[in-house]
């Protein structure tokens, strides 16, 4: 902690400091002259906030097959098939040639 007051954020904060460096310059290189100076600390991630509680498995299942569906991805009806909704799994021939 005392070092860290000296030599600034250590680990994966420090990169998270850095890339928000970087964006903050890059947004401040493309505004006008009046528009709006933005700091370091509006690309800072807040790893945490807790605004919501945590997703069920059963949830974060049902938000993943929404946002497949969303860009037109194939999603399984049944439980434990695959995707072509074959409760087998692939069974799809061989690409080898038979002689």
């Amino acid at each position: 902690m005392a070092y860290e007051k000296i030599a600034g954020p250590l680990g994966p904060r420090r990169s998270d400091y850095h890339a928000a460096l970087i964006a903050a310059t890059i947004m401040n290189s493309q505004r006008g002259k009046r528009g709006k100076r933005f700091q370091i600390k509006d690309f800072m991630p807040d790893w945490d906030d807790k605004r919501g509680e945590r997703q069920s498995p059963d949830q974060h299942l049902a938000a993943i097959k929404a946002i497949t569906r969303q860009l037109s991805g194939a999603v399984p009806d049944n439980e434990g098939g695959d995707i072509d909704g074959d409760p087998g799994g692939s069974r799809r021939p061989s690409r080898r040639r038979r002689r």
